[in-house]
């Protein structure tokens, strides 16, 4: 689908983003049947978004029962529900619903369009309700520039931010887990070129509403190809959550290159590891066995220091998801990269469980993938992969 262009006033007109209607076909990526035509409720949506823009959407939204008052998000939504349910490939229409929000939405307020649009965006490889992130499918790559751009143009006419942040933070993780390691010169895997805007990334900078994000960010709107934002996010010392082992592969490709020092290497490490003992080589090579890792190792495994322990005091939370897991006939297994025994001694002064003890030393399970895993610290930088990993407050240990 060509690309919409925007009026002076960056507001998409109904002219330019309505065609006129025609038959559906295969051209249309939806799945046909024998007629060469969609189900008729898909064609019927399809055709009232198209025919009436954002009045269309609204019909749609009533039709399947979505609040008139957040119609946009949860209208698209719904009909990602709808691909699951009957197996038709709804991309056409989501793309009109999209166009809609444009037509729609010129006189929201921005905080509330950017907040309807970053929630398409950041539940990026973690499905809310089987609702998957506009970044978890390729197809829908061509809405996804139009609702960037677009956010672009109304952030630098707001004079805020607002919620880019949050359209922009998943588009930077996405980047990172599709960068190879071979190819950091060339182009970025999916990254609008709207977001270099000096206006817009200036509003970035001083935005504080995403706390530690903010910096890699800045970084990664302003940075030309792979290679430029792997190489300053190295160097600035900025580490990018739930992505730390692809970084460090990453700044292990530049290392070889010459792009960063065997110092600046190593700093890293140190930092994003958050010990300042953490050996680079030791890091590296750790990864690369968890990369490879194939064996299963069913059942719970939980660290000690700083997980199951912290500050002297056992963690309740894990304590009790030990004991339902192993109520439930889940093996469970602490083990630590410490000394076992002086931790089996440390746990049991504690008041933990005997059936839990002793504590198994972390070296035992290096190139293997535990079932799920509770601990402080990434999984690959210690030589094994996770199926499930949670930190020890409860957070998956992917955001």
């Amino acid at each position: 689908m060509v690309e919409p262009k925007t009026q002076e006033k960056g507001i998409v007109s109904a002219k330019e983003v309505t065609p006129a209607p025609r038959q559906f076909g295969k051209q249309d990526g939806l799945t046909v049947g024998p007629s060469g035509k969609p189900p008729e409720h898909i064609a019927k949506f399809a055709d009232m978004i198209r025919e009436n823009g954002g009045a269309g959407a609204y019909q749609v939204a009533r039709m399947l029962g979505v609040p008139e008052h957040c119609w946009d998000q949860n209208l698209l939504f719904k009909i990602f529900k709808k691909e699951k349910q009957t197996g038709v490939s709804c991309t056409e229409l989501i793309d009109l619903v999209v166009q809609a929000i444009f037509l729609s939405d010129s006189s929201r307020d921005f905080y509330s369009w950017s907040h309807t649009v970053c929630h398409l965006f950041e539940n990026y490889r973690l499905p809310i309700d089987n609702i998957h992130s506009f970044l978890d499918d390729p197809s829908r790559f061509g809405s996804a520039k139009k609702l960037v751009d677009e956010g672009v143009i109304r952030a630098i006419k707001a004079g805020e931010p607002h919620c880019m942040s949050r359209v922009v933070w998943p588009l930077l993780c996405y980047n990172i887990d599709k960068m190879a390691a071979e190819n950091l010169d060339g182009e970025f895997p999916f990254k609008p070129k709207s977001l270099q805007d000096e206006a817009f990334v200036s509003m970035l900078v001083t935005d504080k509403s995403y706390g530690y994000h903010s910096k890699p960010i800045e970084i990664f709107c302003t940075a030309r190809t792979p290679k430029d934002l792997i190489t300053q996010l190295v160097k600035s010392g900025e580490g990018v959550r739930g992505r730390e082992a692809k970084m460090v592969e990453l700044a292990d490709a530049l290392k070889r290159e010459n792009a960063i020092t065997a110092e600046e290497a190593e700093a890293y490490v140190r930092k994003i590891c958050k010990d300042e003992s953490a050996s680079y080589d030791t890091v590296r090579d750790n990864i690369a066995a968890a990369r490879n890792a194939s064996k299963m190792a069913d059942g719970l495994y939980v660290d000690v220091d700083g997980t199951l322990v912290i500050y002297g005091k056992p963690n309740e939370w894990a304590l009790q998801k030990m004991v339902k897991s192993a109520d439930s006939g889940k093996k469970v297994t602490i083990f630590s990269g410490g000394n076992p025994k002086e931790q089996t001694e440390l746990l049991r002064g504690l008041g933990v469980e005997e059936r839990f003890l002793p504590v198994l030393p972390k070296s035992q399970f290096i190139g293997m993938v535990l079932e799920e895993l509770i601990d402080d610290t990434i999984p690959e930088y210690q030589g094994f992969r996770a199926v499930s990993w949670i930190r020890p407050d409860g957070v998956p240990g992917g955001l």
